[in-house]
């Protein structure tokens, strides 16, 4: 049950960030044509896209954890039994996901800074908050797919 919440929740996340991705690709396509076609580029274009790569990135980082597709290197793990790629496996899931669990904490009180200070773009004056609320729940996300996939790798250990 908590692995198909986790697994669900991430595919949330990668539809949000491909939709992100596709306004992106989207509006800057259209700010390029108004640009260069009829000399009228998009007022905030850039300030729009940049909030959208904050959504994109700390959204999909999730899935990419779910499907195993970050970059790694087995050139000396392959030589290992699988017990001790699982404990390996399981020590450094353990550090990453500590690691993302104090981004994400340490960014969620840099909100309440931010909210206070109120700060905004600098063209179209949008507040910055909710995105670092949206990269804090992305980051969130992917602290827990590291929990599921450590939780994992414990199974293979003790299941042997």
């Amino acid at each position: 049950m908590f692995t198909a919440a986790i697994i669900t929740l991430s595919r949330i996340f990668v539809a949000i960030a491909a939709a992100g991705l596709l306004a992106m690709m989207f509006l800057t396509a259209f700010d390029v044509v108004m640009r260069y076609v009829f000399n009228q580029p998009v007022r905030g274009a850039m300030e729009v896209v940049e909030y959208l790569m904050a959504i994109v990135v700390s959204f999909s980082i999730a899935w990419c954890a779910h499907e195993k597709a970050h970059v790694s290197v087995d050139l000396f793990m392959t030589r290992f039994s699988g017990k001790v790629q699982a404990l390996v496996h399981i020590f450094t899931s353990c550090i990453a996901m500590l690691f993302v669990f104090f981004m994400t904490w340490h960014n969620i009180l840099h909100i309440k800074d931010v909210y206070a200070s109120n700060i905004t773009s600098a063209v179209l004056g949008i507040p910055v908050y909710p995105f670092m609320g949206m990269m804090s729940l992305g980051l969130a996300g992917f602290s827990l797919i590291l929990l599921k996939n450590m939780l994992d790798s414990a199974w293979e250990v003790f299941k042997q």
